[in-house]
């Protein structure tokens, strides 16, 4: 409701679509609930970020219970790469393998590095959290759910195992 404000995300579920369109729809939500909080930009999009992955896999978790069924537990998850706009001022924050690129003078840089098990400090922050990685299909992927990706929103079954919502920022004047 800003005028000086801008918001563009994308959201790519995997294990199920129930984790995009969670954050398609609530995102703004959490953003405003983080709003008189934050120290920054940046800082906005982390808090938003982690409450919402902490809202959707308590909101999964309730919809189990109520559910009772022998249907075995899913646990969907999404990588997001969101860019926000105040003034001049751009912040980007992302978990996983979403990218964003700036276009600029006919040349584009990229924003964003993968948060894959393919990258050596990300292995290592899953192993030291007690995660295990291993080569399948070719590329690094993080335990017994296969997941390439060592950060995003969901995926309750390996937050445990080192798997975290929290994002790395970009931001620039």
């Amino acid at each position: 409701g800003l005028s000086h404000v801008s918001l563009a995300a994308v959201y790519d579920g995997h294990r199920s679509a129930a984790c995009s369109e969670y954050l398609a729809s609530s995102f703004e939500r959490h953003l405003e609930s983080q709003w008189s909080t934050s120290t920054s930009a940046g800082d906005l999009l982390k808090k938003a970020l982690i409450d919402a992955d902490v809202a959707f896999r308590q909101r999964q978790e309730e919809e189990r219970i109520n559910q009772n069924t022998k249907i075995p537990a899913s646990y969907p998850g999404s990588t997001a790469v969101i860019a926000l706009l105040l003034g001049r001022h751009l912040a980007i924050a992302w978990v996983g393998d979403s990218r964003a690129v700036l276009c600029s003078k006919n040349r584009a840089v990229a924003l964003t590095l993968d948060q894959t098990a393919d990258r050596e400090d990300e292995r290592l922050r899953i192993q030291h959290a007690g995660g295990e990685v291993s080569v399948r299909m070719g590329d690094w992927r993080v335990g017994e759910a296969g997941l390439a990706v060592t950060r995003s929103i969901g995926d309750a079954d390996v937050k445990n195992r080192g798997v975290i919502a929290d994002p790395e920022i970009y931001e620039k004047d």
